[in-house]
């Protein structure tokens, strides 16, 4: 555990600069990408098109990238603030306005916005790969114009004609 909580910035960027150096060539190239900062590009995508993003491995796979390594889908999603609801199963910390007179309020009927906010979740699913896949102006000029015809507006849509 101690060796664990060692474990900093510092001491993660110095086996990332060794690892710049493996033989191991995907682990190579990932700890080069890290320390110099070339982060992979992401598109959104909808629930309902998830099992398409197949095409989208396949067609880095056929770039040259382990799709293993080099795609990965996030699911990010928040829910800002929910009403204090006592009876439920994970009750949520309720804020609560001291008002003038004394007496205490809670916060999503003082206000509007955060009322707006209650009970609904915010969020997005991404899809992440190389940002290679976008360069047309490469060898693999025909696969990467397949991979952004089912981009538009930074978003999955493997559906369009």
């Amino acid at each position: 555990m101690s060796d664990y909580l060692a474990l900093d910035d510092g001491v993660m960027n110095t086996y990332f600069q060794l690892w710049m150096t493996s033989t191991d060539k995907i682990l190579a190239d990932l700890s080069q990408r890290f320390i110099n900062r070339k982060v992979f590009k992401s598109i959104t995508f909808s629930e309902k098109d998830q099992d398409k993003l197949e095409i989208m491995r396949n067609l880095v796979e056929k770039i040259g990238f382990d799709p293993n390594y080099y795609t990965a889908i996030h699911k990010n999603f928040d829910l800002p603030y929910d009403i204090y609801r006592p009876e439920s199963e994970n009750p949520r910390t309720q804020i609560e306005i001291v008002q003038k007179n004394g007496e205490l309020a809670e916060l999503s009927s003082l206000s509007p916005i955060v009322q707006s906010l209650a009970g609904s979740r915010h969020g997005d699913n991404r899809f992440y790969f190389p940002k290679e896949m976008l360069n047309q102006n490469s060898i693999f000029t025909n696969i990467i114009q397949q991979f952004s015809h089912l981009i538009e507006n930074d978003h999955f849509t493997p559906d369009k004609k």
